[in-house]
């Protein structure tokens, strides 16, 4: 049986290392890491749109962010991880591309892939889908080495804060869309439509 191909990754990543990654690539990762869920999406959409100069408290410029609503410990020296495992991202795809493409987000690590709008802004600024791989938060948490910092804790709650971390051998992932607007996730809807159609 052939071993499994495994890219190890760096991260923050360059626009350059992004183009090199394929859909269908397995990856793993090690560096930084955002928890960014659907409040502070919001909130940062927000201030995008209504062209407010606030400046947020954390800097997301090439960064990978993670789709997740973690579950998180108090402990004597900070915080630390109980289990993180990806949300669903599709909910995200009207506020995602303006996001990306602000701050040339790298990678975004979720569920269940994003639509049409969010391939192009990957496409155009360099930028990939990591599709978490089914039941894994388990394996996922233990690549989680460090809370680095939590931003909008007291009014977005636990699941909703920012999280820094650091993570490594973090995954696998799957890239399910990469930077080049390949999204599997919208191949295999219209391979399955097409199939449909045909009665098959």
């Amino acid at each position: 049986m052939e071993e499994l191909s495994i890219v190890k990754l760096q991260t923050p990543l360059t626009a350059e290392r992004v183009r090199e990654l394929k859909a269908g690539d397995i990856v793993t990762l090690d560096g930084d890491v955002f928890i960014f869920r659907d409040r502070p999406h919001r909130q940062v959409y927000d201030y995008l749109k209504n062209g407010r100069q606030q400046q947020i408290p954390f800097d997301l410029t090439g960064q990978v962010i993670f789709h997740t609503g973690p579950i998180m410990e108090k402990t004597a020296d900070g915080w630390k991880v109980v289990i993180v495992g990806s949300t669903t991202s599709i909910k995200l795809e009207s506020l995602e591309p303006t996001i990306i493409k602000h701050y040339n987000i790298r990678g975004v690590i979720g569920k269940g892939g994003m639509g049409a709008e969010t391939t192009e802004a990957m496409k155009e600024v360099g930028c990939v889908y990591f599709a978490q791989v089914g039941g894994a938060a388990a394996l996922l948490t233990e690549g989680v080495k460090e809370v680095v910092e939590v931003f909008w804790l007291e009014e977005n709650s636990i699941t909703e804060a920012v999280w820094h971390l650091k993570v490594k051998d973090f995954g696998p992932f799957i890239v399910a869309i990469d930077s080049h607007g390949r999204n599997l996730y919208i191949e295999n809807e219209n391979k399955v439509k097409k199939k449909l159609l045909e009665g098959v």
